[in-house]
């Protein structure tokens, strides 16, 4: 079953942690219901006015009512049905405009302004996609015969009810997504160091032995940590400096002496 949350609730899941104004934040919502990104929904409680005639449309596209077919009289409607863009676009553009210009209008002032402005909704959507046309409940004689006055509502922001997952996708489709940082793997970062550390020593060994040992010809791992930090520009000329602190180059050094020894 469709979980619904308020506008307010979208707001907080999408804005939740920017500096946009309440403004701003509105007017992005409903751009996101004009392109298609949301869907918004009214509940119809069922208990009064309106009721629902369904409606389709001919092959050619001419709109005719069902009960033209069937007589039969309005269904009430209880429970919550979408409110169809192609009917209730203007309808939104215009409630937006209100709601924008001041917040503090009281729910008659909003309706009065809106009716003034010849918008309604007056066509819902239940579950199934089957178009309701919104009309009262008693059939009204004229001279054409029996028909129903449209019965439209006047949904205000407060009233709009959105699909908890197409928050959740959108809010997923408009966060920044982080790039993964490329980390090197530090256990073969060190094993790189340690064997160039090793094969400077090696070769520190080979061309300047005798800055290398002690008087009585012992390889020193100091002596040869010394070397190799004043000759670092021939194994790291980019740096011109050995990979290792001087004490961690020393026990790297004695490290492997002192395993023959």
């Amino acid at each position: 079953m469709d979980e619904f949350i308020s506008v307010d609730e979208a707001l907080e899941m999408l804005f939740d942690k920017t500096d946009i104004n309440d403004s701003s934040k509105i007017k992005r919502l409903f751009q996101y219901y004009s392109r298609g990104k949301i869907d918004f929904h009214i509940e119809l409680f069922g208990r009064s006015a309106p009721h629902g005639l369904r409606f389709y449309n001919k092959p050619k596209g001419e709109l005719i009512l069902a009960d033209e077919k069937l007589p039969c009289m309005p269904q009430i409607l209880s429970g919550v049905f979408m409110l169809p863009r192609e009917y209730s676009g203007e309808y939104m553009k215009r409630l937006l405009s209100i709601y924008l210009y001041d917040c503090e209008y009281t729910l008659d002032e909003s309706v009065f302004m809106l009716r003034d402005q010849g918008v309604q909704i007056d066509v819902v959507e239940d579950i199934t996609g089957m178009d309701w046309w919104l009309k009262e409940e008693e059939p009204r004689e004229t001279l054409n015969g029996v028909i129903f006055n449209d019965s439209g509502i006047y949904p205000q922001v407060d009233d709009l009810l959105i699909k908890a997952e197409q928050i959740t996708e959108l809010k997923r489709s408009i966060t920044p997504q982080k790039k993964p940082h490329k980390r090197t793997d530090i256990t073969e970062k060190s094993n790189k160091t340690k064997m160039e550390v090793l094969g400077a020593a090696l070769s520190v060994l080979a061309q300047f032995r005798p800055q290398c040992v002690s008087g009585e010809g012992v390889v020193q791992g100091a002596k040869v940590a010394k070397v190799i930090e004043d000759k670092a520009g021939l194994f790291w000329p980019e740096t011109n400096q050995a990979p290792q602190e001087p004490e961690v180059l020393r026990k790297t050094i004695n490290k492997w002496l002192n395993k023959s020894r």
